[in-house]
């Protein structure tokens, strides 16, 4: 035995890969189905959520009050015409008691490995015609339950935008945000507000009303929602009006 080398057999039973990391095609690992185009994505999703709300009795108008939305926007949200902003997505599912994740397709569950590739996701581009849909749009990349926390994970683009145009908004739990590229300009109640750079990171309560915009250029920032059952799921609150100077 060469000194330094492992004879323990690979898990394929094949030669290791060039890194010592496992293969694609190794036990535990799935690859995910493709991609949705934008049209069946949007048909896929809103299936999904209307499957949700009836399984769970609700009508339309009962899911769409509570979750502080139009009956007609979440009506047009069911039927595939709309995709819906981050904002609503997380007001639904609040309302609905299932994590985001749950609206989109998952991998085969009872893995210890999940492996997405970067072509494999959706990113969603919020339609103009939901009202908390300017300035951004996200891809969804994980949700889980850790540690009894509900974790929800996003990788957001956001626009380069006034105060003025910023949407605010706020829900339960925590919230992390770490800039990937560009720069953002955090704000939040009581004029709180933060320049942040790539590599910057701000976590906070997200009871109080948030919001990101871009400076000079788009920013690209990941974005945590973590919040535990023992927390009150509040309904999610937002205003139009930017915070003052």
């Amino acid at each position: 035995m060469m000194p330094g080398k492992s004879s323990r057999p690979h898990p394929t039973g094949g030669d290791p890969s060039p890194t010592g990391s496992p293969t694609d095609t190794d036990a535990g690992m799935h690859r995910v189905s493709n991609p949705l185009d934008t049209e069946e994505f949007k048909l896929t999703l809103g299936r999904r959520i209307r499957t949700l709300r009836r399984q769970r009795g609700l009508t339309l108008h009962t899911v769409a009050t509570r979750a502080g939305l139009s009956t007609g926007l979440l009506s047009q949200i069911e039927s595939g015409s709309v995709s819906p902003s981050l904002a609503s997505l997380w007001k639904i599912s609040l309302t609905l008691g299932v994590k985001i994740g749950d609206f989109f397709p998952q991998g085969e569950l009872g893995k210890e490995f999940e492996l997405v590739r970067a072509h494999e996701r959706e990113q969603v581009v919020p339609s103009h015609a939901d009202p908390n849909s300017p300035g951004y749009s996200y891809d969804p990349i994980a949700s889980f339950d850790f540690a009894g926390d509900r974790v929800e994970v996003f990788l957001v683009d956001v626009e380069a935008l006034s105060r003025e145009e910023v949407r605010f908004y706020a829900h339960s739990g925590r919230e992390l945000i770490y800039v990937i590229d560009g720069s953002v300009e955090f704000l939040s109640e009581k004029n709180y507000q933060a320049t942040l750079h790539p590599g910057d990171m701000i976590r906070f309560p997200a009871r109080y009303l948030h919001g990101c915009r871009g400076l000079e250029h788009s920013g690209k920032l990941l974005a945590i929602m973590y919040s535990s059952p023992h927390e009150t799921q509040a309904e999610v609150t937002e205003t139009d009006h930017a915070l003052e100077d």
